[in-house]
C-alpha cells in the first residue's frame, strides 16, 4: 500500500515528465509482446511518436490516434497472455496520457484524467517479470524526476532506448526546421527599398 502512495507522487510532476514516466515504463514491458514481431515494432513506432512530444512538445494527434486505434482493434490478437495484455495496455495508456498532456480534447479522450499515469505503471508492473524491481525502478525514476523539475527530458535520461528515436537527431531536425521556416518569413516580408 505504501508504494501506490508514493506513485500519487507522479501527479505532481510536470505533464512531460509525467508522459516520459508513462513511455519509459511502458517501454520497459515492451519486450514481454516480442515474439509477436509485428506487433513489438507497430507499439515501438506509436512510443517513439509519444516520445516526440516529450522531447520537441511537436505531437501529431491523428497520428497517435491512429497508433491507438490500430493498437485497440489488434490488442486480442497480440496480447495472449495476462502479462502481454498488461504490456500493450502500459503502451496504450502511455499514448492517452501523451494526448492529455498536449491538451487535446477529443470524445475518445474526455475520461481521460492525469490519473493515467498511474494506471500506465501499474500495468507495466504488472507486465514485467518481476513485478517488485519495476515498481522500484519506478519509485527510484519518480524521485529523480521530482528533482529534475521541468528539464527538458529524452528516453536516455530514463535509462530506456527507443528504437527508431533519437531524441538529438530529432532536436537537430526541428531546429532545422524552423530555421527554415524563419528565413522563409524574411525572404516573404517585403522590403524597403
Amino acid at each position: 500500500m505504501g508504494k501506490d502512495i508514493e506513485l500519487e507522487g507522479a501527479l505532481a510532476l510536470p505533464a512531460r515528465a509525467k508522459v516520459a514516466l508513462g513511455l519509459a515504463a511502458a517501454q520497459r514491458v515492451l519486450p514481454r509482446i516480442a515474439p509477436r514481431k509485428l506487433a513489438l515494432v507497430a507499439y515501438q513506432k506509436a512510443l517513439a511518436d509519444g516520445w516526440r512530444w516529450v522531447v520537441l512538445e511537436r505531437f501529431e494527434p491523428r497520428q497517435v490516434h491512429r497508433h491507438i486505434d490500430g493498437l485497440m482493434q489488434n490488442h486480442f490478437d497480440w496480447c495472449e497472455t495476462a502479462q502481454q495484455s498488461a504490456a500493450c495496455q502500459a503502451a496504450i495508456f502511455s499514448l492517452y496520457a501523451a494526448t492529455h498532456a498536449a491538451g487535446l480534447s477529443a470524445n475518445d479522450l474526455a475520461q481521460i484524467t492525469p490519473r493515467v499515469v498511474i494506471d500506465v505503471l501499474e500495468r507495466a508492473a504488472e507486465a514485467a517479470e518481476v513485478p517488485e524491481f519495476e515498481r522500484a525502478w519506478q519509485l527510484v525514476r519518480l524521485r529523480e524526476l521530482k528533482a529534475r523539475g521541468d528539464e527538458p527530458l529524452a528516453p536516455v535520461d530514463l535509462g530506456v532506448d527507443v528504437p527508431g528515436f533519437d531524441a538529438e537527431a530529432e532536436r537537430r531536425a526541428e531546429v532545422t526546421r524552423l530555421d527554415y521556416l524563419q528565413t522563409a518569413v524574411q525572404k516573404a516580408q517585403p522590403r524597403n527599398i
